[in-house]
């Protein structure tokens, strides 16, 4: 299980966050291409997003 899923079932911000990670180091990769692979570089954003989302939300809670 990738810690994408794990931090989507046990909505834990920090595997989340490593997800993010992960996933940064491919992406600036394909941030050079001159095509619609550019657009590749917003996946990061998605995890980061809903990392943050997850925190403040349990912080919220306690």
């Amino acid at each position: 299980m990738s810690f994408y899923s794990y931090g989507l079932c046990k909505k834990s911000w920090q595997s989340l966050i490593i997800s993010v990670i992960a996933f940064l180091l491919p992406m600036l990769y394909f941030r050079g291409a001159e095509n619609w692979f550019k657009l590749l570089t917003l996946v990061p954003l998605i995890p980061f997003s809903l990392a943050f989302y997850t925190k403040k939300k349990v912080r919220d809670m306690h």
